[in-house]
Order: C-alpha cells, then sequence, then structure tokens
C-alpha cells in the first residue's frame, strides 16, 4: 500500500484486521480452532510470537519453530476444552 514503508499494514488498519479474522473465520469453519476460545490475546500470540523470533534472530524463522508456535501453542490454546 502506497504510504507505508515497505508496503506494509499498520497494526490496527482496518484491512489487516479484516485478514487476520478471515484467516481464524475459515479455521472455524474447518474445525480446527473453537472460535469460543479466540480472545484477542489468542489471536495475537503467533504473530507475537513470530515477531519474536525475528526480532531475536534477525534471521528466516525455521519450520520447525513455526511449527512449535502453531501445533504446540496456539493450537492448544484455541482447542482447550
Amino acid at each position: 500500500m502506497v504510504g507505508w514503508p515497505g508496503g506494509a499494514i499498520p497494526p490496527g488498519h482496518p484491512t489487516r484486521e479484516s485478514a487476520i479474522d478471515v484467516l481464524f473465520t475459515r479455521a472455524a469453519e474447518r474445525g480446527e480452532i473453537r472460535p469460543e476460545h479466540l480472545t484477542d490475546q489468542v489471536k495475537s500470540l503467533p504473530f507475537d510470537l513470530l515477531r519474536h523470533e525475528f526480532l531475536m534472530t534477525f534471521a528466516p524463522v525455521p519450520d520447525d519453530v513455526l511449527e512449535e508456535i502453531v501445533d504446540t501453542i496456539f493450537l492448544l490454546l484455541a482447542l482447550r476444552h
């Protein structure tokens, strides 16, 4: 998008929030997550952890770390009983 460094959409921008909501809505429709457990903090957690990895290592995040963020941490919270 014009006006933002690197074309990034800033946090809080309606387009960014809508894209993230679509991601979680589709996952819920596929039965991969339980929408009633998706607080704002749970929704932001995988992105916060990814950002932490970028800032701490200044390197691409390895696949095993991505899998751990999603499968071990996020899905545990999004599927809790």
